[in-house]
């Protein structure tokens, strides 16, 4: 087939002018572009659309159930009501894309960024996997909502901004136990700064009041998922007890030490001291 006779086409449909060209829609994409092409209502379950630029891209309705998107570039996409379930979208550019009513079920979107991306009646987000993915000023999920993509590993930027001291306290545990648990190590201060102020800072606070310094261990607790964060003021070692807390929202797998005494002591510097203006 010439590509005379496909410009010469009478049909605008790309399923049919792929198959004019002989091109398997399902394998030839990747790393295509498609920027401001209609799909709209195609069927492409399974896909390799593997860093293919779907910028401003027509996806109302598309069958992706567990295709490859991983980098893609759907930057400013319509994926209204499209079928996203088991997709791999790792990495993905999701910019102000239109996820309205997509279903996310076991959805990868690790590494995505989702900033301005609409996800008004999105369902099943928080089945996807969301570790350092990227939200911010979302239109359809509430701020409880958030706390919860913060406990599974996301970053929610915007409404709950990451205080200054966690990002000191990340490069710690980083310094202490290797980058290759990173991953666990981010989704674990996330889940930390998610229950902080409410949980944890009014508790030091009556104990200690507004100090710029504290200790801390962290350890592995006895149930699977839980890390204990034992915190004291240096200045009071034996006179004011240290106090204990459980992190129940940490991952299922932990690379801390099982015993408190295995242990090394990290610095929370201005943990407590003008939360609002450091956050």
């Amino acid at each position: 087939m010439s590509i005379k006779s496909i410009i010469e086409a009478e049909t605008n449909n790309f399923l049919e002018l792929a198959n004019l060209a002989n091109l398997d829609v399902k394998q030839d994409f990747a790393g295509a572009d498609l920027s401001d092409t209609n799909l709209d209502g195609l069927d492409l379950k399974e896909a390799n659309f593997r860093s293919t630029n779907f910028r401003k891209a027509n996806l109302e309705g598309v069958n992706l159930r567990d295709a490859i998107l991983v980098r893609a570039n759907l930057r400013d996409a319509n994926l209204t009501d499209a079928i996203l379930v088991g997709a791999n979208l790792q990495d993905a550019n999701l910019q102000n894309a239109n996820l309205n009513g997509v279903d996310l079920e076991d959805v990868d979107l690790s590494g995505a960024d989702l900033s301005h991306a609409q996800l008004v009646g999105t369902t099943n987000l928080l089945s996807a996997r969301v570790v350092n993915t990227r939200f911010k000023n979302n239109n359809g999920i509430s701020k409880s909502f958030e706390l919860e993509l913060i406990k599974n590993g996301a970053f929610c930027e915007g409404n709950l901004p990451f205080k200054q001291w966690l990002g000191k306290l990340l490069d710690d545990l980083i310094s202490w136990l290797g980058r290759a648990v990173a991953a666990f190590l981010q989704a674990f201060v996330n889940a930390l700064q998610a229950i902080w102020d409410v949980a944890i800072a009014i508790v030091l606070i009556a104990a200690y009041g507004y100090v710029s310094v504290l200790y801390a261990i962290f350890y592995a607790g006895a149930v699977l998922g839980q890390t204990i964060m034992e915190v004291w003021d240096p200045r009071y070692v034996y006179s004011k007890p240290s106090q204990v807390f459980q992190v129940k929202q940490a991952p299922q797998y932990s690379p801390l030490p099982k015993h408190r005494s295995n242990n090394h002591v990290i610095v929370l510097q201005d943990a407590l001291v003008l939360q609002d203006a450091l956050g």
